[in-house]
Parts: structure tokens; C-alpha cells; sequence
């Protein structure tokens, strides 16, 4: 008897896709050359054209709210010490030296999405808008490029911006919210941000097929640098979580991306979360074991989740399964939380999002983070600023 094969058409489906997956992301991504000061007096005679009655949503109000933490899994809990009441800081915070304006937003853009950066001689502004490269000392403004020029497209948002104490440069990472949907990053040839650059963009290839990738925040190590982002397909749903993993060396000489040589990507779907912040780890003698991840997680429980990326690239690990939930503190909530504050002189209030994680840095082997909660958790009022000394091993060290 003759056999017949058959197909389904979803694994047709599958087979087509990886291999786009597979030819897209084998594809040389190149970098390309560009001079911040050249084009920051360009702009002057020849502004860079945006449209600037196009919302930047960022997708905030697609936060799922609570995740259940799964059985078995290991709570981590503040440790109780004896501590004189009130507490007080063992060593007062030093007065600020200076302080000057940085940017006065138009609302041209909704949301702004500020960031930026401190370099060595440097303050760099980053906005939906602009950014700016200021003196460290007096905060002179050196030089002003809109972010759409920096990247030299169109509708650029989520500008997500560190500088590298070990290599003396800055990275930039951003979107563009037209279709398709890019991810951007940029690097800076030498300390200073108002010179030369490199910068590169790709498209996301997904499981998911065609997707905005939202927020893209990114930290690094002595060796490598981390973009994460959000994923909804076609710009809709949310359906997981996507970390981008590069070889730091590479990106500043200039080398082309290589997806599966030189970078890797991961994915998950919404069982791993939403918004995983890359842990920023500093003043490493040696190349840390792990690269960390933390993502707010349920705030009725009062946790959050620490896990880790081991491995070389292109065989990196998210160890999803094992991740730890440090939690300790009042229930907060941690839903869309809408406007909710108020504002002087001003009937209009100020949105305040969620409880996502945005920032994380690990010195001298302790991990420090922090977020706004809402409160009360079941009925919020008011916002609060909450924070988080962690081990590496998820032991709750401090938090307030």
C-alpha cells in the first residue's frame, strides 16, 4: 500500500515561518555612521518633518494587572532586622551641587517619555521630541537633535538611554511606531554624545507574526547589552515578552548584527510577564555568571520576580522556570491606575500608568530597583514610590 503524507495547515504555517524566522534574522544588520553635531545644525536650516499630532500610546494601558505565582515557587521575603525606630540613613545624602533645566515639553507628543543619561563631561536629555546634550557643568545646551532625525525616521518613540562606565560610551534604544514597526539602537563612538555614532534598527521576527514591540528598555554588563520589549501582534493584544541579546564588543566596533552569530533572540509568551526590566550590572572585575531580569509581578501578593540569563550567545537561557519572587511590604496595586494625580493650579491630572519596573542596577553584587505602586491595593487613591535591595539569590535585603 502506498503511504499518503499529510500536512496540517498549521504546520505548514510553522514551516514557512521559520524559515523567514531563520533567513531574517541570518541577514546582516549594518551599522550606520552619523555625526550628532552634523546633523544638530542641519535641523537648524532644515527641520526634521514629523507628525505631531500622532499619539504616542506606548501600549501601558494593555498591563494585565496581577499574575498568579505559580506552586512551588520560591518566596523570598524580607529578612527582619533590628534597626533603631525611626530609621534613619547611616550616612546623610549629599545636597545637589547644581541643577538646570533640561527640556520644557511643548506636548506636542503625548506621552513625552523622558529619559537620558550622565556621562563624563555630559548630561544628554532624551524625549519622544528631542535630545539634548547639555554641559555637565552649568547645563549649557551643546547641541539639540529631534529623536526622529537622530534615527532618521519617522515617528520614533520610547527613548530608553544609559551611558557605559566600562567602555566610556552611550547607548540609545528606541521604536518607530509606523509600519513596520523597528526597534533602534545607537551607540556612541567615544564619550562624548554630541559626536560621531553608530546606529542600527531591525524589524522583530516573531511566533507571533507581525507585531509593534513596545518599549524597549535595555541594560548591559561588562560583556553583553539586553533589549527587552512587549509584543502585540498587529499592534492589538499583548501576547508575551521579547529580550534581545547582543555582543557588546561587536555593537561598538561598529560590526554588523548578526542574529544566531553575534546576537540572539528569546521569547515568551504571557506566561513569563510583561515589561522585564535587564538588570544594568556595574563596577564587575569580571564577567558577571548570570545577566538579571526583574519584572513587577503581583502586587496583592507583594512580589516581584528576579530570574536570570546564563549561557553564551547564541545559546543564552532565560531561566523563567527558576526565577525567584522577593516579596515583603503592603499589597499595592499594580493595575492601569489612569489619572490619578494632581497637578498645582492645574484641574487636569497626571496619568501614572503602572507598577512596571523601568530601571535596575546591580553594584557590588546587590541589585537595587524601584517602582510606583498604587494604594490602597484594592481601592488606590495615591500613588507610592517603592524600592528593593536584592541578592542575587532573591533575598529581600531592603525595601521601603
Amino acid at each position: 500500500m502506498k503511504k499518503i503524507r499529510t500536512y496540517s495547515i498549521q504546520g505548514i504555517f510553522l514551516f514557512f515561518l521559520s524559515l523567514t524566522i531563520s533567513k531574517t534574522f541570518s541577514q546582516k544588520i549594518k551599522a550606520e555612521s552619523f555625526n550628532f553635531s552634523e546633523l544638530s545644525n542641519k535641523e537648524k536650516t532644515q527641520p526634521f518633518h514629523r507628525n505631531e499630532e500622532h499619539e504616542i500610546d506606548g501600549g501601558w494601558r494593555y498591563l494585565h494587572g496581577n499574575i498568579p505565582i505559580p506552586r512551588n515557587a520560591r518566596i523570598m521575603k524580607q529578612q527582619v532586622v533590628s534597626l533603631p525606630s525611626p530609621n534613619v540613613p547611616q550616612i546623610p545624602s549629599a545636597p545637589p551641587l547644581q541643577g538646570f533645566l533640561g527640556h520644557i515639553d511643548p506636548i506636542n507628543l503625548i506621552p513625552p517619555d523622558c529619559h537620558g543619561a550622565v556621562g563624563l563631561n555630559e548630561v544628554v536629555t532624551a524625549t519622544n521630541e528631542f535630545i539634548i546634550v547639555h554641559a555637565k557643568n552649568g547645563g549649557a545646551i551643546l547641541s539639540k537633535v529631534s529623536f526622529s532625525d537622530f534615527f532618521n525616521t519617522e515617528d520614533m518613540s520610547d527613548p530608553y538611554m544609559q551611558f557605559d562606565p566600562y567602555i566610556n560610551r552611550y547607548w540609545l534604544s528606541g521604536i518607530s511606531t509606523k509600519s513596520p514597526n523597528k526597534v533602534f539602537l545607537a551607540i556612541s563612538k567615544t564619550s562624548d554624545p554630541a559626536g560621531a555614532w553608530y546606529r542600527y534598527s531591525f524589524t522583530p521576527v516573531s511566533v507571533d507574526g507581525p507585531l509593534l514591540l513596545d518599549h524597549p528598555y535595555l541594560g548591559f554588563d561588562k560583556t553583553m547589552l539586553v533589549i527587552t520589549g512587549r509584543k502585540f501582534p498587529n499592534g492589538t493584544r499583548f501576547s508575551g515578552t521579547m529580550l534581545f541579546c547582543f555582543d557588546k564588543a561587536s555593537l561598538a566596533a561598529g560590526n554588523p548584527i548578526t542574529f544566531g552569530t553575534n546576537a540572539q533572540t528569546i521569547e515568551k509568551t504571557t506566561a513569563d510577564g510583561d515589561v522585564p526590566c535587564p538588570v544594568t550590572a556595574l563596577n564587575l572585575a569580571s564577567p558577571a555568571p548570570a545577566f538579571y531580569i526583574v519584572q513587577d509581578w503581583n502586587g496583592s501578593a507583594s512580589a516581584i520576580r528576579l530570574s536570570s540569563i546564563t549561557g553564551t550567545i547564541p545559546n543564552l537561557t532565560w531561566n523563567t522556570s527558576s526565577a525567584v519572587f522577593a516579596s515583603g511590604g503592603t499589597p499595592w496595586s499594580d493595575a492601569q491606575l489612569g489619572n490619578l494625580a494632581s497637578q498645582i493650579s492645574e484641574s487636569r491630572k497626571i496619568a501614572v500608568n503602572d507598577a512596571r519596573i523601568s530601571s535596575a542596577q546591580m553594584v557590588n553584587g546587590k541589585i537595587w530597583c524601584a517602582h510606583h505602586i498604587g494604594l490602597p491595593a484594592t481601592s488606590f487613591t495615591h500613588t507610592a514610590v517603592q524600592w528593593w535591595e536584592l541578592s542575587t539569590s532573591g533575598a529581600v535585603l531592603q525595601r521601603g
